[in-house]
C-alpha cells in the first residue's frame, strides 16, 4: 500500500522581540510582544507575537513572519506485503527560523511485533549541520496487532548519530 503523508507544525514559543533601550539602561519592546510570560501565555501568544518583516515601505508584516514560523514536511510511504516499508520525505524550514531543509529516504522492516527503521538525511545544502545523520528506530508493540499502521501502544527508541 502507498500512503501519502504531511505535517504542517510551528513551535509554541515566543519570538524575540526588537528591543529598544532607554537612556537609564532599561529595555521595552519596540516590536513584537514581550516573551516574559507564563508558558500557557507564551503558547498562546505564539500565534500573533512576531515582530514583523521590515517592508520596503517602512512598515512590518507581522503576519508574514507568523507564516515563515510555520515549517512544512511531506513523505511517501510504500509497504510490500505490510512487512518491508520503502519511505521517501522532504522537510522545509524558512530560512530566518533556522533554515533546515533536507530530504530524507529510509526502508522499514516489520515482524511480528518488532519493527526497524532506518532513514538517512540529505540536506539540500553541502554544508549542513545535518548531513551524514543516520536516524535508526526499534519499536516494540504491546497487546496490539502487528499491522504498521495499527501499532500501538509501542514503545520506541530513536538513535540520532
Amino acid at each position: 500500500s502507498i500512503s501519502l503523508m504531511s505535517d504542517v507544525n510551528k513551535l509554541l514559543v515566543p519570538t524575540p522581540p526588537i528591543w529598544l533601550t532607554t537612556p537609564p539602561g532599561q529595555s521595552i519592546v519596540q516590536h513584537g510582544k514581550n516573551p516574559f510570560v507564563s508558558t500557557p501565555v507564551g503558547m498562546l501568544q505564539s500565534f500573533w507575537d512576531a515582530p514583523g518583516i521590515l517592508k520596503e515601505d517602512g512598515t512590518r508584516s507581522r503576519f508574514q513572519e507568523e507564516l515563515n514560523e510555520i515549517a512544512i514536511g511531506v513523505g511517501l510511504e510504500y509497504w510490500y506485503n505490510e512487512t518491508i516499508a520503502f519511505r521517501w520525505g522532504y522537510f522545509h524550514e524558512h530560512e530566518s527560523k533556522g533554515s533546515r531543509k533536507y530530504y530524507t529516504v529510509g526502508v522499514g522492516i516489520n515482524y511480528k511485533v518488532i519493527s526497524l527503521d532506518g532513514s538517512y538525511l540529505i540536506p539540500t545544502k553541502s554544508r549542513h549541520p545535518l548531513r551524514d545523520t543516520y536516524r535508526l528506530t526499534v519499536s516494540l508493540a504491546f497487546g496490539g496487532t502487528s499491522e504498521p499502521s495499527m501499532k500501538s501502544p509501542a514503545l520506541s527508541y530513536n538513535l540520532d548519530e
